[in-house]
């Protein structure tokens, strides 16, 4: 494994220009305004007005979840502090809903142990008021998503929808065959693809290659064919057509992960599955990002390099990629000024990328297209 993959200490990257961008820095990452604390594992959301929430996480080396909650202003490439949220939420999203406010879920730590709490954040008072309580506490891996008439799908133990018009939380039928730990996203025709993860009870000694669909008018689920590989830990995002990439992740068997730098592509049409162009280097908890000319920046993780065995030990990467659908194909762009696992990945109105947590520092970069 290169080694200028993992270590980019020595990178000098240079710093935002809050005003305007250089159009000699297309292609690479700059750093931008410093967060109030390090932080992994957060939300972010982008606002109504361009600016971007980021909410919650982890403390790194820690345990416990943190509450605070800052906002970036690209005009001004800075982060600022506003109010926390009322709970501190474990496993915290945050999903921006259409008439600007941001849904926050996640299992809300109380004395004695979770309560099934959310809130919603007001953008116009940049404030938290309480939302409806999720049916069950939201410890596990979930996801939330979007849906095309502003609800929003939860899944994981359990299947909920958030309704923003009536301010509900109802159930809604279980996946047929997935758990906790899968990855979704919601396809240009409105369903919502949901895929891999470890198998049930297994305790990360296997992994899935099953995948399905939500059908919003149904509000139901319905199976379609399997990736090409099992994989947990992956990025599933949308691709110009409809269609979606599925990167990296790792293969589960009880020891050592096999980490993956392989993809594979989703059509909804034929509801199959095809593998793709490989990435140069595997990539696992890392983000994978759709810029507007639709390429996808899939950017840091952990990694193990070019190798497959299972016994090869990973690392945080600074390492970035672009893929294009036209020739389906990665190709390495330079890497992001700090390697950053578990971190978040939000496209600006303009188009730039911004990258926050998943390192020791507070720093905060942007990835010009």
């Amino acid at each position: 494994m290169d080694a200028s993959l993992i270590d980019a200490s020595a990178v000098d990257a240079p710093r935002a220009d809050a005003s305007a961008v250089d159009a000699s820095l297309s292609g690479r990452f700059v750093t931008t305004g410093t967060l109030g604390t390090p932080r992994m594992r957060h939300a972010a959301a982008l606002l109504p007005d361009g600016r971007v929430l980021i909410v919650g996480g982890y403390a790194l080396n820690g345990t416990v979840p943190i509450g605070s909650v800052e906002v970036f202003d690209p005009a001004t490439a800075t982060f600022a502090p506003v109010a926390p949220t009322t709970y501190v939420h474990d496993a915290v999203h945050a999903t921006a809903l259409p008439d600007g406010r941001v849904l926050v879920t996640g299992a809300t730590i109380v004395p004695g142990g979770f309560a099934h709490h959310t809130e919603l954040f007001d953008p116009t008072t940049m404030t938290f008021a309480p939302g409806p309580d999720a049916l069950q506490p939201l410890v596990d891996a979930y996801t939330t998503t979007l849906l095309a008439d502003g609800r929003v799908l939860i899944a994981g133990a359990s299947v909920e929808v958030f309704d923003p018009a009536t301010a509900t939380i109802t159930a809604l039928p279980p996946l047929l065959v997935l758990a906790p730990a899968h990855r979704a996203l919601r396809l240009g025709n409105g369903r919502v693809l949901l895929s891999g993860g470890p198998h049930q009870g297994s305790g990360g000694g296997g992994t899935r290659t099953d995948a399905e669909e939500f059908d919003p008018v149904t509000d139901g689920f319905v199976a379609t064919g399997d990736m090409i590989s099992p994989r947990a830990s992956h990025v599933i995002t949308e691709l110009p057509g409809g269609g979606a990439l599925v990167t990296g992740g790792y293969l589960g068997l009880g020891g050592p992960a096999e980490l993956y730098e392989t993809a594979e592509t989703y059509d909804p049409a034929t509801r199959a599955f095809t593998t793709t162009g490989s990435m140069a280097i595997s990539h696992v908890a890392h983000t994978a990002t759709r810029l507007a000319d639709g390429r996808v920046l899939v950017a840091g993780g952990m990694s193990d390099g070019t190798g497959t065995a299972p016994d090869n030990p990973g690392a945080v990467t600074a390492a970035a990629e672009l893929y294009s659908p036209s020739t389906r194909t990665f190709a390495t762009t330079a890497p992001m000024a700090t390697p950053r696992v578990e971190h978040t990945a939000t496209r600006l109105l303009d188009g730039r990328v911004l990258i926050v947590g998943g390192s020791a520092t507070p720093s905060a970069e942007l990835y010009i297209p």
